[in-house]
């Protein structure tokens, strides 16, 4: 971690609805705070569209910091440890108030594939942040007559970070988009371009005494094709040789496929038992054999 000492150089005051964007530092309640923060492996960004302007928050991984002075003229009471963050609003990029979703669910939406109900959980995860959205805006007006005052600026944070927050984290996973969409509406949605890969797990036997593993949960053929012919699927030294490569058609490639398998045998022959099963499968042709 990096420790450094900081002077900002902020307005005393700013229009709220002016782009803005500097770095300062935003004081921890605790140390706790600080290292749920800071010891993170990668930057923490967010970007959150409101009807007034987009506002980003980028905090800075690994790095700790205490504003120790302000420009001329600034009252500084005393050094003030916490996170550095890149605060930004851009009043141009405007938005309206909806929770932040991957783009197959508007694919979804224009499509007409979303059913009633799915419809009905859509809305009532937009109707959330309203509420939340009118605290946003205070502190961020707090913010702006006084961008010194540093006990309001955990409190804008917090704003950022709680607007698009869903209550129960159930509610994350039944929008995870294998889960929202069914089987018919996942197909549709891979024809239109959308990504919507599946679980292809292969686990290859190492040695005589281990076994071929293949666990399959709404995988498309595409997917099942592709991970078969990978190249870190044939590495071991006692499967070197020939590898019988598949292929989906292209009029069955976003069909899904759920299997479950075990293979007890001389890994060899397990490949082989195995890459003859998958191309009898409607929908996966053979492919050019290929030397690994």
């Amino acid at each position: 971690m990096t420790s450094f000492e900081i002077t900002e150089s902020l307005p005393r005051e700013l229009p709220s609805d002016a782009p803005f964007a500097a770095w300062l530092v935003i004081p921890a309640r605790d140390a706790q705070e600080i290292r749920d923060y800071v010891y993170r492996a990668v930057d923490s960004t967010l970007d959150v569209v409101t009807p007034v302007g987009t506002f980003g928050l980028r905090i800075s991984a690994l790095v700790a910091a205490t504003r120790v002075g302000a420009k001329e003229g600034v009252h500084v009471d005393s050094p003030q440890k916490g996170v550095l963050a890149l605060l930004c609003f851009d009043p141009r990029q405007k938005g309206p108030l909806v929770y932040p979703l991957p783009s197959v669910f508007e694919t979804a939406r224009k499509a007409g594939l979303l059913t009633r109900a799915q419809q009905g959980i859509l809305a009532s995860n937009d109707r959330a942040p309203a509420q939340r959205y009118q605290v946003l805006l205070q502190e961020w007006a707090d913010f702006a007559k006084a961008t010194y005052v540093m006990p309001q600026r955990p409190r804008l944070m917090d704003a950022l970070l709680a607007l698009y927050v869903l209550p129960g984290t159930h509610l994350y996973a039944a929008l995870e988009p294998p889960r929202f969409f069914d089987r018919a509406q996942r197909i549709q949605l891979r024809k239109l371009g959308e990504s919507l890969p599946g679980q292809c797990q292969i686990l290859l036997p190492r040695s005589h005494e281990s076994r071929l593993a293949l666990e399959l949960r709404n995988c498309p053929l595409s997917q099942l094709a592709g991970d078969w012919n990978g190249a870190r699927t044939w590495t071991s030294p006692e499967l070197e040789g020939p590898v019988q490569r598949l292929a989906a058609t292209a009029a069955q490639q976003h069909e899904e496929l759920d299997l479950t398998l075990q293979l007890s045998m001389e890994p060899k022959a397990a490949r082989r038992v195995v890459s003859e099963m998958l191309r009898a499968l409607d929908g996966i042709a053979a492919g050019p054999a290929a030397r690994k």
